[in-house]
């Protein structure tokens, strides 16, 4: 092995323990100087008693302020099998996530399998609608596909915080800052029919789309503007 490849890997292998240190040290200090409110609390909770497996979909550009408002659950998260993909799941192992790699490129099916058997027998799993590399707010099939095979709901969620900044990356992903309010609003969870063809999933992908834009443009109102309880 060439001194530059061993020089190559060393530095990989630095960033992969540096990184998501960082990372879950920075989220850390937010959430410990930040104040975390619910909303839907109570119609979420009903939901749950009576089905215990859900699918919890949110945008990608919520990943950190959401890795944050659901840690220490035991939720099971995809994540892409990319180097980015590699820091973001040491991160969230951190946080108490279990994590499936996967995306639409590489190791598909393989992912959508390990989500189905969660799924059906251990817990809950949070599905980034237009990841793991978008277009941005474009929602892809397999969260129908997955909600239809495993017959249980789907929960839209919105998580914000009242400071923050954004990357310059495909999602614009939304850096939240010390010091905030955070905001984890639950929206009304919907079924997908069992006998859905290709055009009725489309149909609900854009549907899914346009409840989480509402629900994202309804959160910001809400934490800009809270009321007395919030």
């Amino acid at each position: 092995m060439s001194t530059s490849r061993r020089a190559k890997d060393f530095r990989d292998h630095l960033l992969q323990i540096l990184i998501p240190s960082v990372g879950w040290g920075y989220l850390s200090l937010v959430g410990n100087t930040s104040r975390m409110s619910l909303l839907g609390k109570s119609e979420h909770d009903t939901l749950k008693r009576q089905y215990p497996h859900v699918i919890y979909v949110g945008w990608h550009e919520q990943i950190l302020t959401g890795a944050w408002a659901f840690r220490r659950r035991g939720i099971t998260i995809l994540i892409s099998q990319s180097r980015d993909g590699e820091y973001i799941s040491r991160i969230t192992h951190l946080l108490g996530f279990d994590t499936v790699r996967a995306s639409s490129s590489r190791g598909g099916v393989r992912g959508f399998l390990q989500l189905l058997t969660v799924l059906q027998r251990t817990g809950d799993v949070i599905f980034l609608a237009d990841g793991p590399r978008g277009p941005a707010k474009q929602c892809k099939a397999g969260v129908i596909t997955l909600a239809k095979r495993a017959n249980v709901p789907i929960i839209p969620t919105t998580v914000l915080a009242s400071r923050y900044r954004r990357v310059r990356s495909w999602d614009r992903t939304i850096v939240p800052l010390p010091f905030s309010r955070f905001l984890l609003h639950y929206g009304a969870p919907f079924f997908v029919p069992p006998d859905l063809d290709k055009s009725a999933i489309e149909e609900y992908q854009r549907w899914l789309a346009q409840r989480l834009d509402q629900l994202f443009e309804q959160t910001v109102e809400k934490i800009a503007h809270p009321p007395s309880s919030l």
